[in-house]
Order: C-alpha cells, then structure tokens, then sequence
C-alpha cells in the first residue's frame, strides 16, 4: 500500500458527535495555552507587518506547550500532552486516542508534511477498536488567530496527501467561539453537492515538520 492509499474501512466511521466527548475536557486548556502564547509570541514581534511567521509560530507554540507541561492535573481529566519534535503539541485523550494541534492557514488545516511516520499518522482504522466501540482515532486539533483569540477545530483526517495535492478529512468542526459552547448538539454540515470534493485546506509552512 502506498502512502496516499485509501485506508482499510471503518465499519461505522466516528462522527463529531462520537468524538466531541473524548476531547472537550482539553479544549479549555487548550484555548488559555494557545491565547498565552498568541500574546507572547505578539510581544516578541509587535509590529504585525515585519513579523517572521516561522519565529511567531514557533513562540506561540513554545509558550503553549509550556503551560500544557506545566498543568499537573490533566491525566486525572482525561487528557494528557506528549511534547513532539519543535515544541509540536501532541494530545493524549481517552488515553488511547491521539489528536495533533497545528496552527492553521487562512483557516485551514495543516498539511502533514514530507515526514513518512507523520504522514502514517494521519491513516484511520489501522488500529483496533477502544472497549469495542471506537477505533484509535489521530485526530487534528487546527487553530487561527481571530481579535486576539484563538479558534480551535477538530478535523478526522481520511488518509495522508502529497504536497499540491487537495487534502481531504472526513470532517471538521469549531470546538470555541460560539459553536464550542455545545458541543454535543454540534453538526457538521459540509454543504456539498454530489461528485464534490469533501473538503480541501491549506497549509501554514511554519508548521509543516513538527513531528
């Protein structure tokens, strides 16, 4: 099987609905350590039209990762944080899913980039299900900046894509603003017409080889 290959199905593949739950417990920390390190990040280079984007990027996540280290409670609350390479940020929920959060561009969620592990992270049901229900999900947590705040969203990759390429993810919903504050009656609606593409992204280069 080639790196871009579909996956082998899922008999019933995850909706938000089914996934929602694994992961709100960690989007309120989540959302303080990312607005600590957008405001660090803009202390650093505060004119915003000189700023290095790769500079900017790598602060903000540095600071974030920080924090998340930093909180000693999180794996009674049912999420934990694994530090990847470059100060990526790599979440642990459920203890058995893993859910990569990488800063988006022009809303979009980022590309998995030339690393082969990394891009084999982003196949779904290689791994068997958790207590019989859901598989071990590699979930994406992408975010941007919108007045100074950031705006999470979790996205269920299909398969890894090369470079140029239209990326795909079965789905992808807002976890914050006013769409995270009911998580459970959240719909993803992708406003498709028939032979459509489902969806396509792009990518921030600043955040391409983070592990």
């Amino acid at each position: 099987m080639s790196m871009d290959s579909t996956p082998p199905p899922v008999e019933v593949m995850p909706t938000p609905q089914d996934v929602l739950p694994l992961a709100e417990c960690a989007v309120p920390y989540l959302a303080d350590a990312l607005r600590l390190g957008i405001g660090f990040a803009d202390d650093l280079q505060v004119n915003a039209k000189k700023r290095d984007p790769w500079f900017w990027s790598h602060s903000a996540r540095g600071r974030a990762c920080e924090y998340l280290l930093g909180l000693g409670k999180v794996e009674r609350e049912g999420w934990g944080i694994t530090k990847g390479p470059n100060t990526g940020i790599h979440l642990r929920l459920d203890d058995i899913h893993t859910a990569r959060v990488l800063r988006s561009l022009n809303d979009t969620v980022p590309h998995p980039g030339p690393n082969h592990a990394r891009r084999m992270v982003w196949m779904q049901g290689t791994l068997p299900p958790n207590d019989g229900s859901l598989p071990s999900l590699s979930l994406l947590m992408d975010w941007r900046v919108k007045d100074d705040e950031p705006y999470i969203y979790i996205s269920l990759p299909i398969r890894p894509w090369r470079y140029g390429a239209t990326p795909q993810v079965y789905w992808r919903v807002p976890v914050t603003g006013d769409a995270g504050r009911d998580l459970a009656n959240l719909q993803f609606d992708p406003g498709l017409l028939p032979g459509e593409q489902m969806v396509s992204f792009k990518v921030d280069p600043a955040e391409r080889n983070l592990g």
